[in-house]
């Protein structure tokens, strides 16, 4: 299924703006780590250093699930051809169960 998420594409379920993100910030990397670490066990986390590699690869894309303000889940795809793959989904407690990770399937 290929992703087609439009910049800011709301969620209604959880109060949610999708955002494509090209470069991560050291801001962002820090709303980040902490929903990483919760989803994830440690040999599956990529870190801030992982996080911002993977995004610089122009193959490779970040959609951030943003609510009051701040980041509350993220996606990382890969495209390939016409298509992308999601590599990774994550979602802080909080949020599970609303809509935000299903809604960056497009």
């Amino acid at each position: 299924r290929m992703l087609r998420a439009s910049p800011h594409a709301p969620m209604p379920d959880a109060g949610c703006v999708l955002r494509p993100v090209t470069a991560v910030s050291d801001a962002l990397c820090a709303e980040l780590l902490p929903i990483e670490e919760a989803a994830f066990p440690p040999c599956e986390r990529l870190g801030g250093a992982g996080l911002k590699a993977f995004v610089l690869q122009r193959t490779n894309g970040l959609l951030v699930a943003e609510a009051q303000r701040r980041s509350v889940g993220y996606c990382l795809f890969a495209r390939i051809a016409p298509s992308a793959f999601i590599t990774k989904v994550a979602v802080a407690s909080v949020f599970r169960g609303r809509g935000v990770g299903s809604g960056a399937r497009g």
